[in-house]
């Protein structure tokens, strides 16, 4: 019914504005509360700190091979060779951001987000189709 979707995730600039935005809104919080003004600059200073090494770390390119037919999963990251999952873990599609826990080894997981700038229209549309169509056994612990 499916072919199998081969997908590469490249870095989001809405990701990194998003949590450009949250550190922003952290230091912000920091500012405006009621604690001591040392206890302010330092919880700021760890903050900022956080979010220039969050701004400056470079974002790797993900590749998918999902055969939903046959239910394999492959991941690779960057230029390494795919390798074999057991499956997808919890999907999530929220307002068009796409979660995805990938289960690579017994309780080893990944997890993806996936920003519509992440991939083309064509791939986010067949991953977005594949996700409602998708067999995921629910967490039972």
């Amino acid at each position: 019914m499916f072919s199998p979707l081969n997908i590469i995730i490249r870095p989001s600039r809405y990701k990194r504005w998003l949590f450009f935005c949250v550190h922003l809104l952290a230091v912000i919080s920091v500012v405006l509360s009621q604690i001591a003004l040392l206890l302010q600059v330092l919880l700021a200073l760890m903050v900022l700190l956080s979010a220039f090494k969050h701004w400056l770390k470079v974002e790797p390119v993900w590749s998918i091979r999902w055969d939903l037919d046959e239910g394999q999963f492959f991941l690779a990251k960057g230029e390494q060779p795919y390798r074999d999952c057991i499956g997808i873990h919890q999907l999530y599609l929220i307002f068009g951001l796409l979660h995805l826990q990938i289960e690579r080894a017994p309780k080893d997981y990944i997890n993806l987000l996936i920003f519509p700038d992440s991939v083309d229209k064509q791939s986010l549309r067949r991953l977005r189709v594949a996700a409602r169509w998708a067999n995921i056994k629910p967490n039972s612990e």
